[in-house]
């Protein structure tokens, strides 16, 4: 008797654990959210940590950023890999920013990053790898580390999210003056505890990538901002990264916690 009930409490104590680290994408999320649709893209062996993912349409190429290591020094490089459109063949080259990148863009068909110091980076022309860059601290007024950033194509504007604090986010100039601080709203279920990771702009919209709460958040009228989340279906062990686009195509990239050694790419339908 003694032993089916240890065994019973076991298992229950193995599940709850289990769902502590491992909790369903869903967990955090507004129950009533709809949910986005998955279909896979591609998928590579990446051979770090990846941080953030672009698609260049003149080289047909996709470039993923590799994370540094927590020991390594700011002001050392990360490292930036090529790939051709299914993920099969790379190369590399150190990336000339200080510590890591958060987030990329395109500007005038110009690739744009915002590294892990807040700091703007223009790139010079990346078809032949001369990645010199431009490099601005985007500080007046911020209080927390920025994570996220789009080119608003139609308003001339750079946004840029927080990556933590009082999900926050700020409006810049092209020459990177800072016009409008804004305040997004809390989930439609009262969470205030997300954070925006990456932004997109797909189609005329504006798109962040919760990563906590695995939700793909809709951003409208910056005026006045309004949210709509959608819940990311993946499975417990993958963890989405980062937004971009490639043509037409809204695209996810994400890395199983697993399989450390490889990242798929996923387009979104919502």
């Amino acid at each position: 008797m003694w032993k089916v009930f240890a065994a019973v409490v076991l298992v229950i104590a193995v599940g709850l654990v289990g769902r502590v680290a491992f909790p369903p994408p869903s967990a955090q999320a507004p129950v009533n959210s709809p949910s986005a649709q998955l279909t896979p893209l591609a998928y590579g062996e990446f051979p770090a940590t990846p941080s953030a993912i672009v698609w260049l349409e003149p080289l047909q190429q996709w470039w993923i950023s590799s994370a540094l290591p927590q020991d390594k020094l700011a002001n050392q490089n990360s490292m930036l890999y090529r790939f051709d459109a299914q993920l099969s063949t790379s190369d590399s080259v150190p990336l000339p920013a200080s510590g890591n990148v958060s987030d990329f863009s395109i500007i005038d068909q110009q690739l744009a990053a915002l590294d892990g110091q807040g700091r703007f980076l223009l790139f010079g022309d990346y078809a032949t790898s001369r990645l010199a860059h431009r490099r601005k601290l985007l500080r007046d007024g911020l209080s927390h580390q920025l994570a996220a950033f789009a080119w608003l194509a139609e308003s001339q504007q750079l946004i840029a999210c927080e990556q933590q604090g009082k999900r926050l986010c700020y409006l810049f100039d092209r020459e990177l003056k800072l016009q409008k601080t804004l305040e997004l709203p809390p989930l439609s279920n009262g969470d205030s505890s997300y954070s925006i990771d990456s932004l997109a702009v797909h189609r005329g919209t504006l798109l962040g990538l919760s990563r906590s709460h695995q939700l793909l958040i809709e951003i409208s009228s910056l005026a006045n901002p309004a949210l709509r989340p959608y819940l990311l279906p993946l499975d417990n062990d993958e963890r989405a990264l980062s937004l971009t686009t490639q043509d037409q195509q809204l695209v996810l990239l994400t890395v199983n916690n697993r399989q450390t050694d490889g990242v798929k790419l996923w387009t979104i339908d919502r």
